[in-house]
């Protein structure tokens, strides 16, 4: 019978090839803190989870300064070498001067909370802000896939007065490099024979 089966061959001169991946997630449960009140629901990370901010439908918000962090699933198949995490909230707070309000990016990794004081939604409207953590800020090493499935993503209010400062979306983004194997290094053989390889101009880069 004839078998078709394949094995690597070491090419000389043969590179591998890189590409970016994102892998994005979502609020899936509350975390230590729920200190900001929900418009409606029965859990805060319900109003915040959302893939489309849906602005003034869900929210948690609160008329004095106060933080919400949230747990997020852990990551599955991932493995490749992480590269920053990018943090999302989607805010609106009251325009100054006071009452006045705007919100923050929270995170928690290894006990401790971090802040990005970005004054987020100040203008009066709903606006989305973002910040990018290139290490781990309580190791001060690149990220690893146990500190992702451990960090807890979140957002607090400030408020002067008793102004009024809404979130309706927090979620992560991590980003990651993936090598790839540089596909000619896979031969095919059939019957006991092997086929030639081609490169990407057709040309045979090994024939028997």
């Amino acid at each position: 019978m004839k078998r078709l089966i394949f094995i690597i061959l070491f090419i000389v001169g043969a590179a591998s090839s890189s590409y970016g991946q994102t892998l994005t997630l979502r609020p899936n449960a509350d975390g230590d803190l729920t200190n900001l009140t929900r418009s409606s629901g029965s859990f805060n990370y319900e109003m915040v989870y959302e893939a489309s901010a849906d602005d003034d439908a869900t929210y948690v918000y609160n008329t004095t300064s106060a933080t919400d962090l949230y747990n997020i699933p852990d990551h599955t198949t991932e493995t490749d070498v992480i590269d920053f995490i990018l943090v999302y909230i989607r805010a609106k707070g009251e325009s100054g001067p006071p009452p006045a309000a705007d919100a923050d990016i929270d995170i928690k990794t290894g006990g401790t909370i971090y802040s990005a004081n970005l004054a987020i939604g100040s203008g009066g409207s709903w606006e989305t802000g973002s910040f990018q953590w290139n290490t781990n800020p309580k190791t001060g090493e690149a990220w690893t896939w146990g500190n992702i499935d451990s960090l807890q993503i979140g957002c607090d209010v400030n408020s002067a007065s008793g102004g009024e400062g809404r979130i309706t979306q927090v979620y992560v983004e991590v980003n990651y490099t993936v090598v790839a194997p540089d596909p000619r290094g896979i031969v095919p053989i059939y019957d006991n024979k092997i086929i030639p390889v081609y490169d990407g101009k057709l040309t045979p880069i090994y024939n028997p």
